[in-house]
This record gives C-alpha cells, sequence and structure tokens, in this order.
C-alpha cells in the first residue's frame, strides 16, 4: 500500500491581511468579530509560526475542538480503509470557511450536525461553511484510507493538525479516539510517547483493552502516529 497521510486543515477564507505585530489576543479577537477593524498594533508580540507548544488544558479549555473517533476493523487489515467521525466544536465566526481534507484517499463524506451556521456543503474533499457564528459546531463522517502496513505491523499516522490563519498559529484541541479489533492487534507504540506526555499538561493519553484516546491542547503542528503488531495467536499473513 502507498503511503498515505491523515492531515485535516482548517482554512478561514478572507483576502485580508494582518501584520504578525498584532497579539495573539487581538488575532483572536479580530477572527470572532469580522465586521470589526484590523487591532491596532500597541506593541510587538511574536506569533506562532509552526513549533508544537503544549498548552495548560485547564487554562485553555474553550478553544477550539477536534474531535475525531476512528473505527479500525478486520477488513481494514487488508485495505486500510477506516471509519472516521468527526466533529469541528467552538469554531471562530467567518462568513466563509474550508474544512479541507488531505487523505490520499476518502469516501462517503457526509455532514451529520450543523450548529450556529447557514449552511455546510461537501465539495470533493472539502466541507464549505457558510456565517459561520462563534461556538458553532460542524460534524462529519466519511472513510478514510489511512492505514498502512508496514511489514508485519500496521500504523495509523495522525496530523498534521493546525488552527492556522495566514501565518500564524492558534491554541487548537484535538481528541483522538481509535478502536481496533483486539483478537487481531493490539497497540505496541504511540508517539508522542510517554516521556513526552509526563512533561506537559498539554497532552493526556487514556488506554483500554481495544481502545486509545489521544487529547492534546497546543499550539503550533500536530502530528501523531499508532503502530499496531498482531495480537499473539493470530495469523494476519492473509491481510
Amino acid at each position: 500500500m502507498k503511503k498515505s497521510i491523515f492531515t485535516i486543515l482548517l482554512i478561514l477564507v478572507s483576502p485580508l491581511s494582518y501584520s504578525q505585530d498584532f497579539t495573539k489576543q487581538q488575532i483572536d479577537k479580530w477572527l470572532n468579530n469580522p465586521d470589526a477593524p484590523l487591532p491596532v498594533v500597541k506593541k510587538q508580540r511574536k506569533i506562532n509560526e509552526g513549533k508544537l507548544v503544549f498548552l495548560d488544558r485547564i487554562k485553555h479549555k474553550a478553544v477550539m475542538h477536534s474531535e475525531n473517533k476512528i473505527q479500525i476493523t478486520k477488513s481494514s487489515l487488508k485495505d486500510g480503509w477506516v471509519n472516521l467521525n468527526q466533529c469541528y466544536k467552538q469554531l471562530d465566526a467567518f462568513p466563509r470557511v474550508q474544512v479541507v481534507y488531505k487523505y490520499k484517499n476518502i469516501r462517503k463524506l457526509k455532514v451529520h450536525v450543523i450548529k450556529k451556521m447557514d449552511s455546510a456543503k461537501v465539495q470533493g474533499k472539502s466541507v464549505q461553511l457558510v456565517n459561520v457564528k462563534k461556538g458553532a459546531t460542524l460534524c462529519v463522517s466519511a472513510q478514510v484510507q489511512s492505514l498502512e502496513k508496514t511489514g508485519t505491523a500496521y500504523q495509523l499516522k495522525n496530523g498534521p493538525f493546525r488552527r492556522k490563519f495566514l501565518d500564524g498559529y492558534f491554541p487548537l484541541r484535538v481528541s483522538v479516539s481509535v478502536s481496533y479489533p483486539l483478537a487481531l492487534i493490539k497497540l505496541a507504540r504511540v508517539s508522542p510517547n510517554n516521556k513526552v506526555i509526563e512533561k506537559n499538561k498539554g497532552i493526556l493519553i487514556h488506554k483500554t483493552k481495544n481502545k486509545i484516546r489521544l487529547d492534546a491542547t497546543f499550539e503550533g503542528v500536530l502530528n501523531t502516529r499508532l503502530v499496531f503488531k498482531s495480537t499473539a495467536g493470530s495469523d494476519l499473513s492473509k491481510f
């Protein structure tokens, strides 16, 4: 199977630009009120340009949230297709927004829930949103070919996750829950690893027998990787 990348982009559509001299608070205020004039520059403050920085999840509990639920099935081990259910919550207010999916292969993309926006329409590998209000919600489902077989193992790459506006990156919460057939595969490795997690208040991992959930609050660009190996006694040679 050819390499595929699990990528989610949120692009705010606007002809306007801004200076990196604006503070993040000023930009956030402007994003949530697009009819307001551009903020006045009072002092220089560098905006995050993509470096991954984990944030205190308690202090940033109201930021935009991308919640992703992925189901790996028996057939996924053969063809790489997994089921995805995703919700964006606490969206910024903006006249037009497009959620663009950069998977190599995606199918059956459907919109299920919209709140605090006029419309949400699937267009190719994107969902086009109109008149999004502050705190809006969008929920979709799809099938994506993102499980890759590497020798005797399987890996699921998630990311890059990012909340970007022009040249700046802003706080984002991402939750990724993955369920898998315990009789066939088991979780072998997670990246970011536990050493990274233990040092940061902004990222948590919770594991059960057949499910793992990663919850991160950050700014910049986040990539995750889950590696699975065959369960003792299972025969994956036919997959």
